[in-house]
């Protein structure tokens, strides 16, 4: 394989971006933070163990046409652990992934610093410019990409320019060149749909189905014991006609699967998502006094914090409580949502399956389950509920994704922009 190429699934989330690059999976806060570069240079020194790391501390410049961002960033986990302010998607704001500067910023960053990696393991020389091809499968948001045109523009950001990132972290900067070969951009939830129907029969090249339908077969067999006996998981994830919460840090992809084929007229995505739960809630705890949190990541690392004691655990006790109250009303308005959609298939529908980064949190905080469950008695909808495990939850349209990038590989052979 040509040294400068790579294969890239990029399932970019208003919380964590999860990608896969030439196979290997990355997982990162999606947040930017600008350095301080009064401070001094503090360059780090390469090494094996520094460079295994690379993407969770780097300090990089971009030159694109699509950026106005021209700073020097720190980006994703070196930005989360830093102490600078920090910048992520505003889960208030009505602009969506397709024209918010911290997509290009954050999918440009890691591409060029996985180049970056691949250049030092094949001990490249680092002092010289290094380039990267790129083929890529990503996504939008239902109701943001369902407009073409946005898809359209999505896509041709990365296509009709050349992107050059600059990494700062050591004496010699590393400079990498970004070309694009090929750019495909699909529906989230879609993608997760694509995905779950081809759990059973699996695909050559993608073992990630092999344990999604593992997952969906522990869940199925512990919490439906005897429809598992009327029809088996296999039978279940074949349905034809399916329903997903495909629930997300700022939106909630709600997709309704009819003969096996995404239904867009009873789809949506709603501005709905556990990243504005951790908003509100750090705004309330700032409110009552309970912690001046600068970012929604600053309020997760201070409840995820273990053994505290005296006054800081009674604190994290109430923002916990917070959280929970915040999470209610998510679900609730998750239901109202799903309500609608639900009651034009309730007939037909099989199974619901409830997945993504926000089922996470929601399956600890909330009370979603029980209520769904209610919904679906009250449309007489007598179909399982599959909870996607945590291991798994928030990769489901990522693997969806891996299929479209075979496809595109295969294409790209045909056409020859690869060998």
């Amino acid at each position: 394989m040509d040294k400068n190429l790579l294969f890239v699934r990029n399932d970019l989330g208003y919380g964590y971006g999860k990608m896969v690059i030439n196979d290997e999976e990355v997982l990162f806060p999606s947040v930017i933070a600008k350095k301080q570069t009064y401070l001094a240079p503090n360059h780090d020194s390469i090494s094996d163990e520094y460079m295994e790391n690379f993407l969770s501390k780097m300090d990089a410049s971009i030159n694109s046409p699509i950026i106005q961002n021209s700073d020097r960033l720190l980006i994703g986990e070196a930005a989360k652990s830093s102490s600078a302010r920090k910048q992520g998607f505003n889960v208030f704001s009505g602009k969506g992934k397709s024209d918010d500067d911290l997509s290009p910023i954050l999918t440009l960053s890691m591409l060029a610093g996985a180049r970056v990696k691949e250049a030092y393991n094949n001990k490249e020389d680092l002092t010289k410019p290094l380039t990267a091809n790129v083929i890529m499968a990503t996504e939008l948001p239902i109701a943001e990409g369902r407009n073409k045109v946005n898809q359209e523009n999505y896509v041709s950001k990365y296509m009709d320019h050349t992107h050059v990132v600059t990494f700062n972290n050591f004496d010699n900067p590393i400079t990498v060149t970004i070309n694009f070969l090929m750019v495909e951009c699909k529906l989230e939830g879609e993608t997760a749909s694509l995905a779950l129907s081809n759990a059973t029969t699996g695909i050559k090249g993608i073992p990630e189905l092999k344990k999604l339908r593992e997952v969906i077969s522990n869940y199925y067999k512990k919490h439906y014991p005897e429809q598992e006996k009327s029809y088996s998981v296999d039978k279940l994830i074949q349905s034809e006609n399916a329903f997903i919460f495909d629930i997300g840090a700022r939106t909630s992809d709600l997709v309704t699967t009819t003969n096996d084929h995404a239904n867009p007229e009873a789809s949506d995505s709603i501005d709905l998502g556990f990243a504005a739960v951790q908003e509100k809630t750090r705004q309330k705890a700032r409110i009552e006094g309970l912690g001046n949190f600068r970012s929604r990541f600053d309020l997760v690392d201070f409840l995820n914090r273990k053994n505290l004691i005296g006054a800081n655990l009674e604190k994290q006790e109430k923002i916990k409580q917070l959280l929970e109250e915040q999470t209610q009303v998510l679900s609730e308005d998750l239901i109202d949502a799903g309500s609608d959609l639900l009651s034009l298939t309730s007939n037909t529908n099989e199974v619901v399956y409830v997945l993504g980064g926000g089922s996470i949190p929601m399956a600890q905080y909330s009370d979603f389950l029980n209520e769904l469950q209610e919904l679906l008695k009250s449309l007489n909808a007598k179909c399982p509920i599959i909870w996607i495990d945590p291991e798994i939850a928030q990769w489901v349209n990522e693997i969806g994704l891996h299929i479209v990038l075979l496809l595109m590989i295969e294409k790209a052979k045909k056409d020859g922009l690869i060998d």
